[in-house]
């Protein structure tokens, strides 16, 4: 069995040509386990794959402060996580969708009521970006915040010590600038995050929906803030 600090793993920026399958790793990673994914990437793992590969690439190539990193297994990608430097100068995370994604090209055709989708995603995303935006307008201008927006392992190598390398790839360029980082983390990840120094400030994110959407499935996500060193 291979050790935690596995030396054969390496940590790496993504090119373009990996992006499909960073995809690939987060759906078999996540399943149908985390709702936020679900959610922000809908059909993941069917229908909506190609979908999901061209909305990572157009982040990937559109946000200059994003920093993909790929994390390789004696030479093959099985993990992946999405850094993101977030300055209040630039109105990160938006609290509307809409000034995000096509929401209307995503979520409008799905299911019956296309309208109606569209309004539960905004909703989740408004409730979900609100403590990571506190914390970035809360942080020096000139600062600003390290994000970690996504992290994902691929099921074949978990608990080997890739979620930490890329998890402590973010922690040391903060330390290196004098920054806080966060972290939306799912209930799988969050010892992960607490062994790279984070800890958690809300314990349960709370979801301000519409009545009609209280029999769907929210996230169970607690937010994490890992302070700066002096």
């Amino acid at each position: 069995m291979a050790s935690r600090a596995d030396s054969t793993i390496n940590i790496a920026p993504c090119a373009g040509a990996d992006i499909s399958q960073c995809i690939e790793i987060a759906s078999a990673a996540f399943q149908h386990n985390a709702p936020f994914f679900d959610i922000y990437f809908p059909k993941h793992d069917t229908t909506g794959r190609e979908q999901a590969v061209e909305r990572l690439h157009k982040w990937f190539t559109s946000d200059p402060d994003a920093q993909f990193l790929k994390a390789e297994r004696n030479g093959r990608i099985m993990g992946f996580a999405i850094w993101t430097h977030m300055l209040s100068s630039k109105n990160p995370s938006p609290s509307d969708l809409k000034d995000v994604e096509d929401v209307d090209a995503v979520w409008g055709k799905l299911g019956e009521d296309g309208e109606k989708e569209k309004r539960f995603v905004e909703q989740v995303w408004y409730s979900y970006v609100q403590p990571r935006r506190a914390a970035v307008f809360a942080a020096p201008e000139e600062k600003g915040t390290m994000v970690l927006e996504v992290l994902a392992v691929h099921p074949e190598s978990q608990r080997l010590g890739l979620g930490e390398k890329l998890t402590r790839w973010g922690c040391e360029k903060a330390d290196e600038n004098g920054l806080e980082a966060v972290v939306e983390a799912t209930p799988a990840g969050k010892r992960c995050y607490e062994r790279c120094g984070f800890r958690t400030y809300i314990d349960q994110m709370k979801f301000d929906v519409e009545e009609e959407f209280n029999e769907r499935r929210l996230p169970d996500i607690s937010f994490m803030l890992r302070k700066r060193t002096e």
